[in-house]
């Protein structure tokens, strides 16, 4: 007997057949982006919204929680290729299980045929607006670096698993009120067919590839020669189209043009959307490289971010999981540093209060000799005189 076809399954075919011309979503008007939810969602208001999503706060009465649901946009319903990828989208963080990706909770679809997902709410601001309130870029540098080691270690998982991100920046990461750190938004994920690192004999035996609608679907490929993402965080070769050679290093490239934003104030390029992407697909990254050289930062940290920022791709470190391991090196460098300071700190006070108290003793013991010597004198002057 052949199983029934999923929900997903028969959503697919639809839009699929929509996007070659068939006339199965022609003609439906696009109604407001607001969906309609099952009755167990009560929407609060929205999040945020992209080109392809909108985010929505809503609470779930059945476990009294107040979760984050994602929809896709009225005016892509029907086109097969946004839907498809955003169900991958949801598949692809559902399958992520890291305290660094937004824990899923449920997948279904509108009553307009519109996929939603209901994941964590992250209560925070994003990363974007934590680096844009401050009035230079020297301050809070250590802690901006901490949570640049939880994205990267984060993004390292994925890249365990053969999935690269593909538009990682600041806002799309989220800092939690309690210091977690999300990344969020895998809707531009890439899901490598090796589905794990070769060099990791636990992902080759414990771990299965993600697997997604689009896995096995050709027709839903990127096309060669497309360009996606933020250019002002993407490596050449992604800004140029060249999307089979985008992998793992991609993702380097990013987080290295994360860490040039929290160290100089700006990305690797900055200009008008034009200059930026011809800075992009050169890869005019040394100007920004030099103003890192030029603000005093730590050896080991400028040879890490122009690294990650090599323009060619063969040139940087292969993963996010070597990204992480050099700048926890740093940290824990910068940690030891700090613990001998407080060390050397607290020697030379605890001299100086030794210091001060010898010379307290010092200062004493003169005080009663001479008050010793003085009423032994007072008292030899008195006798003389009682003498004569």
């Amino acid at each position: 007997m052949t199983a029934e076809p999923s929900r997903f399954d028969r959503l697919l075919r639809h839009a699929f057949a929509a996007d070659a011309g068939e006339p199965a979503g022609a003609g439906v008007a696009d109604g407001p982006d607001r969906p309609e939810l099952p009755v167990r969602y009560v929407v609060l208001g929205e999040i945020a919204h992209g080109g392809m999503g909108l985010v929505l706060r809503a609470r779930d009465t059945v476990l009294g929680r107040e979760v984050a649901v994602k929809v896709l946009r009225a005016r892509h319903r029907g086109r097969g290729n946004l839907t498809a990828r955003f169900v991958a989208e949801a598949q692809i963080t559902g399958q992520l299980q890291h305290p660094g990706v937004p824990a899923l909770h449920e997948v279904g679809i509108c009553p307009d045929q519109r996929p939603w997902f209901s994941m964590r709410l992250v209560s925070g601001r994003t990363l974007a607006g934590r680096l844009a309130e401050r009035a230079d870029p020297s301050i809070g540098v250590a802690g901006l670096l901490a949570v640049a080691l939880a994205i990267a270690r984060t993004v390292a998982y994925a890249h365990a698993r053969g999935v690269v991100h593909r538009d990682l920046k600041p806002s799309n990461i989220m800092v939690g009120a309690f210091g977690e750190v999300q990344v969020m938004d895998w809707g531009m994920a890439k899901v490598l067919g090796e589905g794990g690192n070769a060099d990791e004999l636990r992902a080759r035996e414990a771990w299965q590839p993600i697997a997604t609608t689009r896995s096995s679907d050709a027709g839903s490929a990127t096309l060669a020669g497309s360009i996606f993402g933020t250019p002002a965080y993407m490596p050449p070769e992604q800004a140029r189209g060249e999307i089979d050679r985008i992998d793992r290093r991609g993702d380097v490239f990013a987080i290295g043009a994360i860490l040039c934003e929290m160290l100089i104030g700006r990305p690797p390029y900055s200009g008008t959307d034009d200059e930026i992407v011809g800075q992009a697909r050169a890869g005019a990254v040394e100007p920004a490289l030099e103003e890192v050289g030029r603000r005093g930062v730590a050896a080991d940290l400028v040879s890490l971010v122009r690294d990650c920022l090599r323009p060619d791709r063969d040139e940087r470190p292969v993963d996010c999981g070597a990204v992480a391991e050099r700048l926890a090196a740093h940290l824990d460098a910068v940690e030891a540093d700090r613990r001998r300071a407080e060390a050397r700190a607290f020697a030379e006070r605890r001299t100086r209060r030794l210091t001060a108290l010898v010379a307290a003793v010092v200062v004493a013991a003169l005080a009663t000799a001479f008050a010793s010597w003085r009423a032994v004198d007072i008292e030899r002057s008195r006798r003389e005189q009682e003498g004569r």
